[in-house]
């Protein structure tokens, strides 16, 4: 039972290593389309804008809204969105605050930051929002940019390439182990048979085929008596025949001189 709970804890633990592995390399290859097809979105905070709710370095989990989808949100609600800061393309997570109208009749979303009554200069449009703040894990974010990254895609390689070896060595072992087991048992099972019973076991073998043997040399005996008994009675009948055959042949010549 044991070993069955091992097993299982070993291909769940590799399962979600897998999966923890997918997402990573395409969400770093493929943010958008891998934000859509599974509904939620991991990034890491990099500022302090949103501490102490969201301290930096969090992993944030949001949840994605289609562009085409109707916003429903309340003062206070915590957005993610687009947001060109410097000429970088970042994503921030801010309170939302209010709607606005541009002069072009467009409709803008002003946000502000944690514990702040100023609003951001960002001027956010509806394609620019990513979708709703679900929860967030203090100070993992830090592993989740490292696994985006190339050297933690090259150690995902190494692990897989270490499990792997790990694996290959587990199983040589596990039969040399068996093989070990084996020849202990056969070596257990001849000291705990007794001697007397192997002695008792060859004499009654070899004598029982002593008995057959000479069962077979009474056989041939009885078969080569029955022969010649059977070769003399024929010898005799043979003489006698020839004995009568000159007697009457002598009598023929006794009568032809009379």
């Amino acid at each position: 039972m044991g070993k069955v709970i091992k097993r299982i804890v070993n291909i769940v633990f590799v399962a979600v290593v897998l999966l923890l592995a997918a997402y990573t390399f395409l969400m770093a290859k493929y943010p958008d389309e891998t934000a859509r097809f599974t509904g939620f979105r991991l990034y890491a905070v990099l500022t302090d804008s949103m501490e102490p709710r969201i301290p930096t370095f969090s992993l944030v989990c949001t949840r994605v809204i289609d562009p085409d989808e109707p916003l429903h949100l309340k003062k206070g609600d915590i957005i993610t969105f687009k947001a060109d800061r410097f000429g970088d393309d970042i994503l921030l997570t801010h309170h939302f605050n209010k709607t606005e109208k541009d002069f072009q009749g467009n409709t803008i979303y002003r946000t502000n930051a944690e514990g702040k009554d100023n609003l951001d200069m960002y001027k956010t449009l509806r394609k620019d929002i990513i979708g709703t703040y679900v929860f967030h894990i203090p100070f993992i974010g830090k592993i989740f940019l490292f696994l985006k990254s190339k050297f933690g895609i090259l150690l995902y390689a190494e692990l897989a390439v270490i499990w792997l070896f790990n694996k290959t060595i587990r199983t040589r072992w596990a039969e040399k182990e068996q093989v070990l087991k084996n020849r202990k048992h056969s070596m257990w099972m001849l000291w705990n048979l007794k001697p007397w019973r192997s002695i008792v076991c060859c004499v009654v073998n070899y004598g029982m085929i002593q008995r057959l043997r000479c069962d077979l040399l009474k056989q041939r005996y009885s078969c080569m008596m029955n022969k010649r008994s059977s070769l003399k009675k024929i010898n005799g009948s043979l003489q006698e025949r020839n004995a009568c055959s000159r007697k009457n042949i002598s009598d023929s010549i006794t009568l032809s001189m009379m």
